[in-house]
């Protein structure tokens, strides 16, 4: 029984006061850490969990099944006699955050997914000192380099406008959590249109909404896209044969888009929105906290983990087995 990072990393944050029997976790073994709710990163362990109150209503969303969860505030938890853990912001998606485990002698960063910085809905991810960095390295290559949040926003609002102005239907490839609130709130700020959404993303709209987070308007794609300019769709459904029929079926062109920070999609021009940091941010971030020693995961963690020895003279290497590991063998 160890905390592993299973397919993200099974670490949990939280956001709320949690009551933690004492006998029955006597040992950082027995807990288990989500820290968002994208499928990849959901177990639904039967081990002691915590997570936000804003994750386990995604989780509980995706899954179907009410499961029992426990939550901490900002404040340090005592999860042993000798390991705290703590939660900060990592700016990825609703409710999402990083760990910070510390001992008496030594302290970890676990980020799970990031983003350093600032959107539309939520504040970048900042970097705490440890000991000990784990980290998302998605984009971890030099090639990864995103212009500024602001001006994708405006280059982006700039491309529709024009399309919009020429009858155009816009369709936007985007994850149904995440991506598409974000882009909600953007046609509503810089365009000045109501999108049409998917059932999935409208739900996940939903909660957002639950927790005090603003994003506009928008309305459930239901046979009604006549009415509307802007369609946002998951990025698997984008293709050439959907642009066709709706073409036809509309009796206009169809301008698509999606909204990804890869350079090479299937179908449509790709925008550089995404959740995770680029290159140089990780390296920001991997300079802010100085830890003596980086573990990299996902996405090109080989390359990067080259990088930051190169780059930072700080000892670094990939994780390749996400089963290899506990949290606790690094305390």
């Amino acid at each position: 029984m160890k905390l592993k990072y299973s397919g993200c990393f099974s670490i949990i944050d939280n956001n709320q006061k949690t009551n933690i029997d004492q006998n029955k976790c006597s040992d950082i073994s027995d807990y288990n850490l989500i820290t968002h709710g994208h499928s990849d990163h959901i177990s639904t362990s039967q081990q002691q969990t915590f997570t936000t109150k804003e994750t386990a209503a995604l989780i509980n969303l995706c899954t179907q099944k009410e499961l029992n969860y426990s939550f901490v505030n900002g404040q340090a938890l005592d999860l042993t006699d000798n390991i705290k853990l703590s939660s900060l912001d990592a700016g990825h998606i609703l409710g999402s955050k990083m760990f910070y485990l510390e001992s008496k002698d030594k302290s970890i960063l676990y980020t799970g997914d990031f983003k350093t910085q600032d959107s539309l809905l939520f504040d970048g991810a900042k970097p705490k000192s440890a000991d000990i960095l784990i980290m998302e390295t998605t984009f971890g290559k030099k090639e990864f380099v995103f212009p500024k949040r602001e001006k994708v926003y405006e280059d982006f609002a700039e491309l529709i406008s024009k399309d919009i102005k020429n009858n155009r239907l816009i369709i936007i490839g985007a994850y149904s959590l995440g991506k598409s609130q974000e882009l909600i709130k953007f046609v509503n700020n810089y365009l000045k249109e109501t999108p049409l959404v998917t059932k999935k993303a409208f739900e996940f709209s939903k909660v957002y909404e639950d927790f005090n987070v603003s994003l506009g308007k928008y309305e459930l794609l239901n046979h009604n896209i006549s009415e509307y300019n802007v369609l946002i769709v998951p990025m698997n459904l984008i293709n050439k044969d959907l642009i066709r029929s709706l073409e036809h079926q509309q009796n206009r062109k169809v301008s698509s888009y999606l909204a990804t920070g890869w350079k090479h999609y299937r179908s449509g021009k790709c925008v550089p929105i995404s959740d995770h940091c680029d290159y140089n941010d990780l390296l920001d971030f991997v300079r802010a906290v100085n830890p003596k020693q980086v573990l990299t995961m996902h996405g090109f963690s080989e390359e990067f983990s080259k990088s930051i020895t190169k780059e930072l003279g700080i000892w670094s290497r990939p994780i390749k087995d996400l089963n290899q590991f506990s949290i606790s063998d690094f305390l």
